[in-house]
């Protein structure tokens, strides 16, 4: 806290000018010609503030160095200011600092700043914004999924929806009346398991349903890692979103021509129907192939995750906070997933 203001003035000019402050606090005070309390109430400023400026001045005298007043600020680690890349780049840069700062509180805003500027600048090299495609090369290998809302609502059935697609093919596995609760969606994918066995990982957005224990449960009973979308960024998902534009513009349409305004059951089987149909047929690898990919892929995953815990100073057995664990294996699964061939990731570097 500074007992002067001053407007417009460098950052250099303002720290000088804190220590001149400080030194003719501490001369004032050595003088005895006002008390503590006394210069403090006449500045407006607590008693304690006013001897921290006394203490500051006194060390400037015998020429001590001194830190500047207030917390230090924080520096973003790779993982973290990896993470906003990631971020940035699946927004296609069109996210603002605001949003950035809500997501990640304890990265300073010329840190971010500083990301979005130099994504700004790769970018900008390139002649395009989008600098990335995703290639997914082994079929039942990895889904995605999320919730959509219809306004109608489907009838006898409430409002929500959801669609689950496999990203290989583009085939949307499931797409039926589903609540957003933990309940609705382990029902949902107990299903989905039994009709085309678990894939190895699974991609989704940070709902209720998605991030209770009882659905984490389920996944890792079943093998299955879990690529959960960063902080208010739902085109990380985009593959999924584009899946669930088409499903539910299809089944509106089938309404429509009922002269319904709310979709049914059959409208979204119709709806799925349609939309595999214009997809290219691939052949599926058989089970086995695809349980020794899993082992493969989740011995890389623990490697990776492991290793960034080791680089934070996290302990292996310390359980973290969704957010944080989802960050570290937002990394850790995309490299098991690169390494064993699953994702192609064709773009330009990022990474610090």
């Amino acid at each position: 806290m500074t007992p002067a203001i001053a407007i417009g003035l460098t950052q250099p000019q303002h720290r000088k000018l804190r220590d001149y402050v400080a030194i003719a606090i501490q001369g004032v005070l050595t003088a005895a010609t006002i008390s503590g309390r006394a210069l403090a109430r006449a500045l407006g400023y607590p008693v304690s503030t006013v001897w921290s400026w006394r203490k500051r001045g006194e060390k400037l005298g015998v020429g001590e160095a001194v830190a500047l007043p207030g917390p230090k600020p924080k520096v973003a680690d790779v993982l973290t200011r990896n993470d906003i890349l990631t971020v940035i780049h699946a927004a296609k840069g069109r996210i603002s600092t605001k949003v950035l700062r809500e997501a990640y509180p304890g990265v300073t805003r010329a840190a971010i700043r500083s990301l979005q500027k130099r994504y700004q600048k790769v970018t900008s090299k390139r002649g395009r914004r989008n600098g990335a495609r995703l290639q997914w090369n082994i079929c039942g290998a990895v889904w995605a999924m999320d919730h959509t809302d219809f306004k109608g609502g489907v009838e006898g059935a409430g409002r929500s929806v959801l669609v689950v697609r496999e990203l290989a093919t583009g085939t949307t596995l499931f797409a039926e009346p589903c609540g957003h609760d933990a309940a609705s969606v382990c029902a949902a994918l107990q299903r989905l398991f039994a009709e085309h066995g678990a894939p190895i990982a699974i991609k989704c957005d940070n709902g209720s349903g998605f991030i209770a224990a009882h659905t984490k449960l389920l996944l890792s009973m079943h093998g299955v890692l879990v690529l959960f979308s960063p902080p208010g960024t739902p085109s990380y998902n985009g593959s999924c979103e584009a899946g669930v534009g088409s499903i539910k513009h299809r089944a509106q349409n089938f309404a429509a021509a009922r002269g319904d305004r709310s979709v049914n059951r059959n409208d979204l089987y119709m709806a799925q129907e349609q939309a595999n149909a214009s997809l290219t047929a691939r052949a599926a690898p058989c089970r086995t192939a695809l349980e020794e990919l899993r082992v493969d892929v989740w011995g890389r995953y623990r490697a990776w995750e492991s290793r960034l815990r080791e680089d934070q100073g996290l302990a292996p057995e310390v359980e973290l906070a969704h957010a944080e664990q989802a960050s570290l294996d937002r990394f850790a699964i995309g490299k098991a997933l690169t390494e064993t061939q699953i994702l192609m990731i064709r773009r330009r570097d990022y990474r610090c």
